[in-house]
């Protein structure tokens, strides 16, 4: 049979799919010769189509997951546009910014044991900073006005991906490894990276040789050229509004979600029969009791486009039918630990360890019945360590109030019973396990010593 990868898009909960190919490529000859990404799965899929053996595939892994930690360091790896420049340090410029980052990030857990949630109350009120991020937009108004002036002539994004592009090119050492791309072309990797075109609305694929090919993934379209592996990388990278559209050819391109979140036809098209797809986040749409009737615009808009439609066009793009005898395999997360653009190093280590325990459930030979307890018991492992964390940022700013430390104490007991529930089952597992519950997360300032054996469980 012909391995194959497949990875979805999902910004940064490509984390995820890190940490699962740390568990697909641990002391064993996994190497497929099929990869086809989008989004941040082509971010992972390019640097691993230069491996030629399943020692090379390992190593890969190593550095892509480095690649995922460098999104921490935003504006290293991300370009701001230069009208975002103009209120750059504003109160606005950073109410945008954080519309991006922070307020993309899913719903905070709720608290194991049903008690008063210290970590859901907001301070200042968000609605507050809004009014006062216009407010001292107002009163900078000559640099709003230079703003203003730059978005006119070209604001069709908020960021760009300038700088991760140079550190592909190992022109910038930004965090991001240089990818070589004459040794993709020579790997023996087939690989398909998902861009959008705006002007005909299909998906096209860059391949390992920098070429683009059809939507059937196999006829060339010649008016493209030869963009390049890194050219197609960045633009299937695109996301519409955060990052601009890329011109390549005669046509207009950007991220390849729109169309083709999971390129599961692309690696099919291209002769796979034994296929592991993994995704960022849940097919299911979750159920939102919101009276929508009396909700913001946005919200309406932010829950159609957001939460609805893609989760419908990832599921679209899984029907795409198999070669008869041809096995499929989809290790998905069914909790959401992190937003699209999620800056936070040590929420990004926890999806890491996700992925990890979301493969060894997928791949383990046990029943359904069993599958579905674990995936139970690993989802409540990763959302009450991502309550900890949140608790251990709030005791980091504002200091060990008794209510916070209560907070964090019942998460890392629930995390402490729930991994020695999954470790019963038998499973690999992941470096590190026998400390979660049982020491501080990962943050960006150090935890002073006298907090240290701080809530233990």
């Amino acid at each position: 049979m012909t391995p194959a990868l497949v990875l979805s898009g999902g910004g940064s909960k490509g984390a995820f799919e890190v940490g699962a190919l740390e568990y697909l490529s641990r002391g064993s000859d996994f190497l497929p010769r099929i990869m086809a990404g989008t989004s941040v799965g082509s971010l992972v899929c390019g640097p691993l189509a230069q491996a030629t053996s399943p020692a090379e595939f390992r190593q890969l892994v190593e550095v892509v997951r480095g690649n995922a930690l460098a999104v921490s360091g935003m504006n290293t790896v991300f370009g701001r546009q230069p009208w975002l420049d103009e209120i750059n340090g504003t109160p606005l410029g950073d109410f945008i910014s954080d519309l991006i980052s922070v307020r993309s990030r899913p719903p905070l857990p709720p608290d194991p044991v049903g008690v008063h949630d210290p970590l859901t109350i907001q301070d200042p009120p968000r609605k507050h900073r809004t009014l006062f991020a216009i407010g001292s937009a107002i009163g900078n108004s000559s640099a709003l006005v230079r703003a203003s002036k730059l978005l006119r002539e070209a604001g069709s994004s908020v960021m760009n991906l300038d700088p991760m592009e140079a550190g592909f090119r190992g022109d910038f050492d930004g965090g991001v490894a240089r990818v070589d791309e004459p040794t993709i072309a020579s790997s023996g990797v087939t690989l398909r990276i998902s861009v959008a075109s705006l002007r005909d609305g299909v998906a096209r694929y860059v391949t390992e040789d920098g070429s683009m090919v059809m939507e059937d993934s196999v006829t060339p379209y010649e008016p493209a050229g030869n963009p390049g592996v890194i050219q197609g990388m960045c633009t299937s990278s695109s996301v519409p509004i955060v990052f601009p559209p890329r011109r390549i050819g005669d046509d207009v391109y950007v991220d390849g979600g729109i169309v083709q979140n999971i390129p599961l036809r692309a690696a099919v098209e291209c002769g796979a029969d034994d296929v592991i797809v993994i995704l960022t986040g849940p097919l299911a749409t979750n159920k939102d009791d919101t009276d929508f009737t009396q909700a913001s615009l946005i919200s309406v808009f932010t829950r159609s486009a957001s939460d609805i439609t893609p989760q419908q066009l990832s599921r679209e793009n899984l029907r795409f039918p198999l070669v008869d005898g041809a096995k499929l395999t989809v290790i998905e997360p069914t909790a959401e630990v992190l937003g699209g653009f999620e800056m936070e190093a040590g929420l990004i280590e926890i999806d890491f360890s996700y992925g990890w325990l979301r493969a060894a459930e997928t791949l383990a030979d046990i029943t359904e019945a069993e599958r579905c307890l674990l995936a139970k018991v690993s989802d409540d492992i990763v959302l009450q360590r991502e309550r900890a964390w949140f608790a251990e940022e709030r005791i980091l700013a504002t200091g060990p109030q008794l209510n916070l430390v209560g907070a964090l104490r019942r998460s890392r007991e629930h995390v402490v019973a729930s991994v020695t529930e999954w470790q019963e089952f038998g499973l690999p597992q992941p470096q590190g396990i026998s400390t979660w519950g049982k020491s501080w997360e990962q943050h960006q300032i150090e935890v002073p010593t006298e907090y240290q054996d701080l809530a233990q469980p």
